[in-house]
């Protein structure tokens, strides 16, 4: 069979899950939708982190992950900081079960599924009754690459993220985040509402590497709520 340059197969499986995120978050849908067929919209701007605005606070050379091969990736900083969700609802991407490799030949693992109507429908009560909400636990993404933590024209330490869809990818914490894409919850919160956020940023420049790295998080990190609800049974 010859190759086809230029094409995109698009599944109908692709078109339900894209009409049903339409009705759920909106126009935040664009860029996913955009990078299915690897068009992405992307500026010469980015986003601007810093201490005093953002509560930014970085720790160097932490290992996250248990023990494998790759040490060196396995190495990573971490930034925690509050921001808008409006900032970031635009160039955020989330990982999808058919959209990690495989760490083992065991299907066992539940990666992140589709956003649930019905989650984020809950979840937003709370934000359309209060503008002064605030989730309190941090929502946990990975940075791209193309993130940098370097001092700007005036001395203070800053982190950038390029204004680009997936410049940060969500590993925990999809619905809290997606919960604001909604026009109603945005009028009702306004542009001044704050999430608390924990950025990982591992040392390298291979992306196939930060992808099974971002896997790994987000297995541990299920199977410690696994085990933790477990215990809370008892």
């Amino acid at each position: 069979m010859q190759k086809v340059e230029d094409v995109v197969i698009f599944y109908k499986s692709d078109f339900i899950r894209l009409s049903e995120y339409s009705k759920n978050i909106g126009k935040w849908t664009r860029n996913y939708f955009l990078n299915k067929f690897y068009l992405n919209h992307r500026t010469h701007n980015s986003i601007s982190i810093y201490e005093k605005n953002h509560e930014l606070i970085r720790s160097t050379n932490k290992q996250i992950s248990k023990k494998y091969e790759d040490n060196d990736a396995r190495l990573s900083d971490l930034y925690t900081f509050t921001i808008s969700p409006y900032e970031i609802l635009d160039i955020v991407h989330v990982y999808r079960q058919d959209e990690l490799p495989s760490l083992q030949d065991s299907s066992t693992y539940n990666y992140q599924r589709p956003l649930n109507p019905d989650k984020l429908k809950e979840i937003r009560k709370n934000l359309l009754t209060d503008c002064d909400f605030i989730f309190p636990s941090n929502i946990l993404v990975i940075l791209s690459k193309e993130c940098k933590y370097m001092k700007d024209g005036d001395g203070n330490s800053c982190l950038y993220i390029p204004k680009k869809y997936g410049s940060i990818s969500v590993i925990d914490g999809q619905h809290r985040l997606f919960s604001y894409a909604d026009e109603n919850v945005k009028l009702m919160m306004q542009d001044d509402c704050k999430i608390m956020v924990t950025a990982v940023y591992f040392r390298t420049d291979e992306q196939e590497i930060i992808t099974k790295f971002s896997a790994r998080v987000f297995i541990e990190i299920n199977f410690l709520n696994t085990l933790w609800q477990g215990f809370g049974k008892n």
